[in-house]
């Protein structure tokens, strides 16, 4: 229960940082567009452009303003859930510390299964459940067999308040030792029928336990997976932002000088901001996938 608290919690504050990295590039997005339809403006003012470039750049502002209030409002939302999760006013205000740095998950699957076989609570109570099993039914099974009870009673006789001597006392002390054996012929049709209960309860256990193992590897494995493919997007777009930027750059010093249209530097703008939003998506879906995993393999500390 604890884990799946410690997730959410993570899940949460992992969705709203994704939605202030969204919202922060929505802001710059509008700030490019907005600088992009003052430039076609100015060259359209002197005809060095024509209206249809400054129409453009008017119709981009206009949406990315309209994506900007929507980023704003994902953020207020998350902002809102993150405060609902510690109990606290919905409009208190969030004071949160970025994490864009991220470690490579670097364990193979074969560690995750053998974290989660030792850690995982649930296997725990299914061999314990095995266990107790295990035992009723030899207990069962002893009544196929005599039972020997070997009873001793040590006593003492007399007349004083000491029980000590007396008259016409002979033995004043000692001991009974009886040897008692038992075995009922007459009950192994009810032993019988008993013990096969009690060995088809230690098969349920054992079917239940495996299931339950098939299923927490299941659980593992796809978890292991989501972090493995959020970690390869990661490392893919990281390679893209670079390029994205300096496309960006270059298509708009080239209008400056007349040698690409408008559209070529809108283009260019949305294929920026297209690979940020990927980058942060790809990273924060890489921190919750992994969170997930942790709490699979059922270690207490989540990273």
């Amino acid at each position: 229960m604890r884990q799946d608290i410690i997730l959410e919690a993570k899940t949460i504050y992992f969705t709203l940082l994704k939605a202030q990295k969204l919202r922060k590039i929505a802001e710059e997005t509008v700030v490019q567009i907005d600088a992009q339809k003052n430039v076609a403006e100015n060259f359209y003012q002197v005809g060095m452009s024509p209206l249809n470039d400054l129409l453009q750049a008017q119709v981009e502002l206009a949406n990315a303003k309209q994506e900007l209030i929507v980023a704003k409002n994902t953020m207020e939302n998350a902002e809102a859930d993150f405060n609902t999760l510690l109990r606290r006013p919905v409009n208190t205000p969030v004071a949160i510390e970025d994490m864009l740095d991220y470690s490579s998950f670097d364990k193979d699957l074969e560690y995750c299964f053998t974290q989660a076989d030792k850690n995982r609570l649930e296997i725990k109570i299914a061999d314990l459940d095995v266990e107790i099993a295990d035992k009723e039914l030899q207990l069962a099974k002893k009544d196929y067999y005599p039972t020997i009870n070997l009873e001793g009673n040590y006593f003492r006789e007399g007349t004083d308040w000491d029980v000590d001597g007396g008259e016409g006392i002979f033995d004043p002390s000692g001991w009974n030792i009886l040897a008692v054996a038992r075995w009922n012929f007459f009950e192994w049709g009810r032993t019988y029928y008993g013990t096969n209960e009690k060995r088809s309860r230690l098969s349920q256990s054992q079917f239940r336990k495996d299931q339950l193992l098939d299923n927490i590897q299941q659980e593992v494995k796809k978890a292991y997976l989501r972090t493995q493919e959020a970690e390869r997007a990661i490392i893919t777009v990281e390679k893209a932002i670079e390029q994205a930027k300096e496309n960006f750059r270059i298509n708009q010093e080239r209008y400056k000088q007349q040698v690409a249209t408008s559209t070529d530097v809108l283009d260019a703008q949305t294929l920026l901001s297209r690979t940020m939003t990927n980058y942060y998506n790809a990273l924060y879906a890489f921190k919750i996938a992994k969170a997930t995993l942790y709490r699979v393999m059922g270690q207490g500390i989540i990273e």
